[in-house]
Formats: C-alpha cells, sequence, structure tokens
C-alpha cells in the first residue's frame, strides 16, 4: 500500500488493487495503525536475525567449474551452449538436493536412536560457483560429509565434460540457507585462486587431519574400502584425489570409471586450440589421469600422449 497526498487537498490517497482510492478519516487511521505495527514487526524481526547471526566453526570449500566464463561468451551465439549451461546448473541443483536430503536422513536416524544430531552440510551454488561447509565438532563425520559433498559434485559435474578447481579451508563462518559470509570462506576463496591447475586443494593447517582414511562400509556394516581423499602433487599441494579416492574393489571399479571419464574430456580438450594457460591446465590433468593409470595397473586404459616438455 502507498499513501500519495494530492497538493490541492488534504486528503490523503491510498493505492489499492492497482488503482488510488481515497479513505475516510477512520480507514485513514486504520490504515496508518497498520503501516506503524508492520513497522515494528519489520523491526523486531531484523533484531531477532542480527541476534541470530553467529560464526560457526566449519571446513568450507569453494569451488569454481573451469571453462564457464568462456562457455558464457559462446552461448551468446550458440542456443546449445546455453542449454548445456543450464543442465550444469540443474546438475548443481540436484546435487545440492542430493545433500539436503542426506541431512534430513542423518537428523532421522540421529533421533531414532537417540543419538547426537550430526552437523549439517550446507551448500550454496551461484552462478558457476558452489560453496560446502560442515561443522567440525565430529570431525571423523566432518571428513566424511565433507568427502561425500565433493565426490557428489566432481562426478556430476565429470559426466557433463566439466572439471573443477577449489579449495578448502578451515576457520569462522556464517552459512544458512539464504547467507554465506565469514574469514573461512575467503580463506577457501584464495586457496581456489592459488590452486593453478583444476584441482580442490586442501590448506595444509587441515592436513594433519584430513589426510589420514577411513573405512567405507556398505548398508550391512562391511567394509568394502578405505577412502582416502587426498593427494600430494609435485609442488606440495594436497589436493582432492577424485580419481582415486577409494582404496579396495570397490574402489578400483570407481577409478575406473573416472579415469574413463575424464581421459575423454582431456583427449577432447588438448585437441582443440586454447590459449597456453588452458592447454596447460590439460596437460596437468593429462599427466595425473597417466599416474593414476600405472599406479592402478590399469593396462585397458590407454595413458595420454604428451609432447615432450609439456
Amino acid at each position: 500500500r502507498v499513501r500519495l497526498s494530492k497538493p490541492d487537498s488534504n486528503r490523503q490517497y491510498w493505492f489499492r488493487e492497482e488503482s488510488w482510492i481515497e479513505l475516510s478519516e477512520e480507514e485513514e487511521a486504520k490504515e496508518l495503525k497498520y503501516q506503524q505495527s508492520l513497522k515494528q514487526w519489520r523491526h523486531e524481526r531484523l533484531a531477532q536475525l542480527r541476534g541470530a547471526l553467529t560464526y560457526e566453526h566449519r571446513i568450507v570449500a569453494f569451488l569454481d567449474v573451469l571453462g564457464w566464463k568462456s562457455a558464457i561468451h559462446r552461448s551468446d551465439h550458440d542456443d546449445e551452449v546455453m542449454r548445456d549451461l543450464g543442465m550444469v546448473l540443474h546438475a548443481l541443483l540436484e546435487e545440492k538436493d542430493r545433500i539436503g536430503g542426506l541431512n534430513f536422513q542423518r537428523q532421522r536416524t540421529a533421533y531414532r536412536y537417540a543419538l547426537a544430531v550430526p552437523s549439517e552440510v550446507m551448500v550454496t551454488q551461484f552462478s558457476d560457483s558452489v560453496v560446502v561447509s560442515v561443522g567440525t565438532a565430529d570431525e571423523e563425520h566432518a571428513h566424511r560429509a565433507l568427502v561425500g559433498a565433493l565426490l557428489g559434485i566432481v562426478d556430476r559435474l565429470l559426466e557433463l565434460g566439466l572439471v573443477v578447481r577449489g579449495g578448502v579451508a578451515e576457520g569462522k563462518v556464517v552459512h544458512t540457507d539464504k547467507l554465506v559470509f565469514g574469514p573461512a570462506l575467503n580463506a577457501a576463496y584464495d586457496l581456489e585462486q592459488t590452486a593453478t591447475f583444476p584441482r580442490i586443494i586442501l590448506d595444509h593447517a587441515l592436513a594433519s587431519q584430513l589426510s589420514d582414511g577411513y573405512s567405507l562400509t556398505d548398508d550391512f556394516g562391511q567394509q568394502v574400502g578405505i577412502v582416502r581423499a587426498w593427494r600430494e602433487a609435485p609442488d606440495g599441494k594436497l589436493f582432492y584425489n577424485f580419481l582415486r579416492p577409494i582404496v579396495g574393489d570397490f574402489g578400483e571399479v570407481y577409478t575406473r570409471k573416472q579415469v574413463s571419464m575424464l581421459r575423454d574430456i582431456v583427449v577432447a580438450r588438448l585437441s582443440e586450440s586454447h590459449p597456453h594457460a588452458v592447454t596447460q591446465k590439460y596437460e596437468w590433468l593429462a599427466e595425473y589421469l597417466n599416474c593414476v593409470v600405472e599406479e592402478e595397473a590399469l593396462v585397458d586404459i590407454e595413458p595420454i600422449a604428451l609432447a615432450a616438455g609439456s
């Protein structure tokens, strides 16, 4: 409702239902009283929201899709590229909903068996960037939840022919379904900027906490593998080992799938003409893939040939 004063009249006009109407003095008094109460409610509501804002100690991952900016430029003249980008964002939203569903299942299980409720995994997606965070009250759960979220997001993007770069840090952050900000987010973003290649790098302060693996079990509690999600690169940085995060029989099946998808992406990109800086990123991925193929003795998968000195 909007009030309008006419220059040639002391009367007040109110905008309702797409038209201006004149109110009687009694109606206007009621309207003014309503507006005042609404203003007071908003003031109290904002005060409650302000009081509820508090930093939590969380592990935060900031992820960015490689090649998004150039794809946006191409989409200006190619509707198919535009539709591909839309499907990528749709996949990220689906992954966010999946993680939200897992949060609900964990909370329901905790309530049913009188267990402590684990920290909720929060996910925020804007354009081609994704922020994932998890509370650190239970260190093992935090690691499992973080790796589970990264695994799902990276897998979905690989299926769509895309790779990510990111950083993982720990510290203070506010992360709700509508807000995300804080020193830990800044630290994760800064790490992403230094990652250089398509990898999700881990802050060294977290290395001692997260570098050890943990058991992966099936629905019957039987161990099917060991998760060792972090790998050291030649430059000393620890990064998310998305080709081989799981050791064991199940891990071999998973690694073959990942290697096959990544190989198709890298071979296709290296056959195209790109600026040198972009080519270097895919050459790094090729070297990583070749190392995993050799370590896992995947004799049926051909390594990617690289030019000497690349």
